[in-house]
């Protein structure tokens, strides 16, 4: 069987990652609330145990995903023409993945992010978006959708979030299976052009706070019906399916919202939970594994190791429980390390993955 051609929108950066030891710096956590804030003491030198430079960003680390699983990946992303652009076309290449559409423009930086990683190691992140957000019509013109059996859509960085309907629209002329994560800041700014191009989506993957994000928008569109998954058997049953979502005064069950997306025409929705593991339902029946048990060295980079892997294994026709058990794996392996990409598993052991014993389903009423 050919190897499936994708092709990856999105950021690419230099991520610098700053781990700290948890009595070096100062967390509180809102009592009412589940917000923390690491502070730094203005004026005062904090010693790191270590400070690492890594290639990073959504398409980065989706292509790199993607080609170690076998697929041939292609990447379209801008930056500058830097030293650091050098740095993350020759990483890239290291990883087998085609830059011929990684493109360099002049009066722009390439992206860079620092990480600042301390207590439970959910590192608080600095972002210079640079060339990142500098994506236009008139480069989506040349893009080689023709022959791409899958095109995946990461977060957008600000203006270049205007393209997200004109690469689901060329995408879909394509004949492409179509996947995005567009990430909280582009659902926040541009609901009304997220949910115009719904209908052409395959494959829509949110966490829990990006879902919230769209509830909004889904509310008219929802039907509510009884429990869809009133017993689990001799499991608990997961967290989301017992609470559902409430925004305001809108409230509605997770299995009635996520029908919502579904009736608009998209194929399949995942859904993470963090410590609560994720979701992905189809038409027919929805899926939940929780989350393996590892140890933690960061969460950087595991929505895009979850979400470009259930991408690449549902594109390919792997069923949807095995997809989402691959896909619950990789991103397992990913929070083993501070950074977003030596963690990313190989095609082998990623097809010698079966399917999750704790895997649940339940079927869609």
């Amino acid at each position: 069987m050919k190897p499936l051609n994708a092709l990856v929108f999105g950021s690419v950066t230099i991520d610098i990652i700053t781990s700290i030891a948890s009595q070096a710096i100062e967390r509180v956590t809102m009592q009412n609330a589940t917000t923390s804030f690491l502070m730094l003491e203005q004026g005062r030198k904090i010693e790191a145990d270590k400070i690492s430079t890594f290639i990073g960003g959504g398409a980065a680390n989706v292509s790199v995903s993607m080609a170690r699983q076998g697929v041939s990946a292609r990447i379209l992303s801008l930056t500058g023409r830097d030293l650091n652009a050098k740095k993350i076309k020759e990483r890239l290449l290291e990883e087998n993945v085609n830059t011929n559409t990684l493109i360099s423009i002049d009066g722009y930086d390439t992206g860079i992010g620092v990480l600042i990683s301390a207590h439970d190691h959910n590192a608080a992140i600095f972002t210079h978006r640079g060339a990142n957000t500098r994506l236009n019509e008139q480069i989506l013109i040349d893009a080689p959708f023709n022959g791409s059996d899958l095109v995946y859509i990461a977060p957008l960085s600000d203006d270049s979030a205007d393209c997200f309907p004109s690469i689901v629209s060329k995408a879909r002329l394509a004949g492409s299976f179509i996947a995005t994560n567009p990430g909280i800041r582009q659902l926040s700014s541009r609901p009304e052009d997220f949910m115009r191009v719904i209908n052409d989506v395959n494959l829509l993957t949110l966490n829990k706070v990006e879902l919230l994000a769209l509830f909004p928008y889904l509310a008219d569109k929802i039907t509510k019906h009884t429990s869809h998954a009133a017993t689990s058997g001799d499991k608990p049953l997961p967290n989301l399916l017992k609470t559902g979502l409430k925004v305001g005064a809108l409230s509605a069950s997770l299995v009635d919202t996520i029908n919502a997306i579904l009736s608009a025409g998209v194929t399949y929705v995942a859904v993470t939970d963090g410590a609560d593991g994720a979701y992905l339902m189809n038409s027919e029946t929805i899926y939940h594994v929780p989350p393996r048990k590892v140890k933690l060295k960061g969460t950087a980079g595991a929505g895009d190791a979850f979400a470009s892997t259930l991408a690449a294994q549902l594109a390919t026709g792997i069923s949807p429980e095995k997809a989402l058990t691959r896909a619950n794996t990789n991103a397992a392996s990913v929070v083993t390390e501070t950074d977003t990409m030596t963690g990313l598993m190989h095609r082998k052991d990623i097809e010698d993955i079966d399917v999750c014993q704790d895997i649940q389903m339940w079927p869609v009423k």
